[in-house]
């Protein structure tokens, strides 16, 4: 049972083109975080500490962590500080190289977000297989059997 949600912030969540959260992101989170532990995992410098704390989703978030990259370790941090099982936690990211790797090797469910950059991405290698593919929030509340 799915008790928490880490999700990755640029191009999932938010628009970095032009700069504000995807139409939907904030009612996303909202409804998610009556039910769910959220996360936001995102990489990046200062500057992204502050898009994300602009961006008006920062307050809805459990825990934030802005990292020079993404591995298994910064997911399991997540696990430890709440007391979950990694099969208790879902990862909805748009990149498979990055959050739907890293989900995959701890085993928790693995949610790929692909409406917007990774469209063009494909399923390259067996690790990057996400569990469930999800092309819009609807998508991804069905997939977690919320409404």
């Amino acid at each position: 049972m799915i008790k928490a949600i880490i999700f990755d912030f640029n191009r999932t969540l938010f628009d970095p083109l032009r700069n504000v959260p995807f139409t939907g992101a904030l009612e996303l989170i909202l409804n998610l975080k009556k039910i769910f532990r959220l996360g936001l995992v995102s990489t990046g410098g200062e500057s992204r500490v502050a898009t994300i704390s602009e961006s008006g989703l920062r307050e809805h978030f459990d825990y934030i962590r802005v990292v020079e990259q993404k591995n298994e370790q910064v997911f399991l941090d997540f696990l430890k500080r709440f007391n979950f099982e990694p099969q208790e936690l879902a990862v909805v990211g748009d990149y498979l190289g990055d959050e739907i790797a890293c989900g995959n090797k701890i085993g928790a469910v693995t949610i790929w977000y692909k409406e917007w950059a990774a469209l063009t991405m494909k399923v390259e290698n067996e690790g990057h297989k996400p569990q469930f593919i999800a092309e819009s929030y609807k998508d991804i509340q069905k997939i977690l059997s919320v409404k």
